[in-house]
């Protein structure tokens, strides 16, 4: 939605899912004009009789932190060889894209749903810093990983705020039920999972201990919910996931760790050390199966993990995602509809969120994360 000529982004908010504390994300509150919600908005017009599902996919390689920089040029150094493989497998951000239709076909506007973390723009350098590292305050330890589920409506015919090579993947015609069961599972999605989580934490058999909760995951979720495909598997859109994997020697007494811990740890001359090198420490924001544990989905989480591993892996589908859209096809740039102007004011009518109250910091009051996201908000990339 445009507001004043600015962007106003709707932020998806419920009982279970309430508006983030404005203690710990004060840059975010000033920086972004925009509108808490309770629903996912009607496009003016006629009534909304089905639509199309698709994935938005955009290169971030200088989103993504010291050296990546190098990537483009190394590459131009190839020449059109080095331009193909930097196409192909240079990292990637997808948002879910759904388009509006009448009854006749006609579009009446189109969607943007992303899951957004938010504490990037509390970090002063997300080169040297991450929203996942823990932080004291107050005798306690808190993150910076709030995520939000943010919805954006631009006009038919039109992604507005995407970058120029944008590429639109077609996933699946929606009739009116499906459109509606779509729009659904995002809010679900928002309800249950609040925390940004970079890392998919694996044992050595395998097993995930805790998967990711990235952008990706949402629109895996949504995808599979909607239409019944596997976009990961699928290869719907170029997705991949940071992986830890637990250390076999210490996989038989893997397990959470209380808040005390971790702070002693970081007291502890073996953090410098070992940090983020083979000793990654992670909230322990949700279960195996990707449901939020209660003592720690929350600005200072009660249990972490402490992972100890040989590396952080980055588990992707590019080489099938490539086929796919080799195969199926894709939209990008202006027939995709990329930035063409907005102009109806049905668009313009959201205000601006009114500013959160004030309350008094304190104990109760109570996400490197690789990068930012492309886009204006600094989202995530994964």
């Amino acid at each position: 939605m445009l507001r004043n000529g600015g962007r106003v982004v709707q932020i998806l908010t419920s009982e279970s899912n309430p508006r983030p504390v404005d203690w710990n994300y004060p840059a975010w509150y000033s920086k972004y004009p925009m509108r808490f919600v309770e629903d996912v908005p009607v496009p003016p017009g006629g009534e909304v009789a089905g639509g199309e599902l698709v994935v938005l996919e955009y290169d971030i390689t200088d989103k993504m932190g010291y050296g990546s920089d190098s990537l483009k040029t190394m590459a131009k150094g190839f020449g059109a060889m080095g331009s193909m493989m930097m196409n192909k497998f240079s990292p990637k951000h997808n948002e879910l894209g759904l388009i509006a239709k009448d009854k006749t076909g006609k579009e009446l506007g189109r969607f943007v749903f992303s899951l957004w973390p938010i504490g990037n723009d509390e970090i002063v350098d997300l080169n040297k810093d991450m929203r996942q590292r823990p932080r004291e305050y107050n005798n306690t330890l808190i993150t910076k990983n709030r995520a939000v589920t943010s919805v954006e409506l631009s006009k038919a015919n039109t992604w507005w705020g995407l970058p120029s090579d944008t590429k639109q993947v077609h996933v699946s015609n929606l009739n009116r039920a499906g459109f509606f069961k779509t729009i659904q599972a995002v809010k679900d999605y928002a309800a249950g999972h609040q925390w940004f989580n970079d890392y998919e934490i694996t044992m050595p058999d395998g097993k995930v201990k805790m998967p990711a909760v990235t952008c990706n995951s949402l629109i895996e979720h949504v995808i599979e919910s909607a239409s019944h495909q596997r976009a990961f598997d699928d290869g719907l859109g170029k997705m991949g996931y940071l992986a830890l994997s637990v250390d076999k020697k210490k996989a038989q007494k893997f397990g959470t760790v209380a808040t005390k811990h971790i702070h002693a740890l970081m007291k502890s001359k073996s953090w410098g050390a070992h940090y983020n090198k083979d000793m990654y420490v992670v909230p322990a924001y949700y279960d195996e199966d990707g449901k939020p544990r209660a003592s720690s989905a929350k600005e200072a989480p009660e249990e972490w993990y402490v992972v100890w591993t040989s590396g952080v892996n980055w588990r992707q589908n590019y080489i099938k995602a490539e086929e796919f859209q080799l195969k199926a096809g894709f939209k990008v740039g202006e027939a995709a509809g990329m930035n063409l102007r907005q102009i109806p004011k049905e668009f313009d009518s959201a205000p601006a969120a009114p500013a959160p109250e004030k309350k008094p910091e304190g104990k109760n009051l109570l996400k490197n994360a690789h990068k930012g996201k492309g886009k204006g908000k600094n989202h995530k990339k994964r």
